[in-house]
């Protein structure tokens, strides 16, 4: 019996490693694969203008200093052009909102 448990109890340790090192390896294989996207993204410059002038304005920044689509130059450039872009658009909004402000208060008083 003493031989029998300590048999069971390798095997028991044998299997749980087992288990172990696939769910490391099928971790990693995911994470690699995930990295293989992102990757793939980050070289598009069109889809990396596409995210900085039309959805996230200066939000998306962190995206094109990643992408080494571009060099340091560019990444200046574009980050001071979409900065300013940004902030025109802020700018029209806010005049926006103070015109219909102003019409709306001319018409209640």
């Amino acid at each position: 019996m003493g031989a029998r448990d300590r048999g069971g109890a390798t095997s028991r340790l044998d299997n749980a490693q087992f288990v172990m090192d696939t769910t490391k390896s099928l971790n990693s294989n995911n994470q690699n694969s995930q990295k293989h996207g992102w990757e793939k993204l980050l070289h598009s410059r069109l889809l990396i203008f596409a995210t900085l002038f039309g959805v996230t304005g200066f939000l998306g920044l962190p995206i094109l200093w990643m992408s080494p689509s571009f060099s340091k130059l560019e990444k200046c450039f574009w980050s001071v052009v979409n900065v300013l872009y940004t902030c025109g658009l802020i700018a029209i909004c806010a005049a926006i909102c103070w015109w219909s402000y102003n019409r709306i208060m001319s018409d209640i008083y």
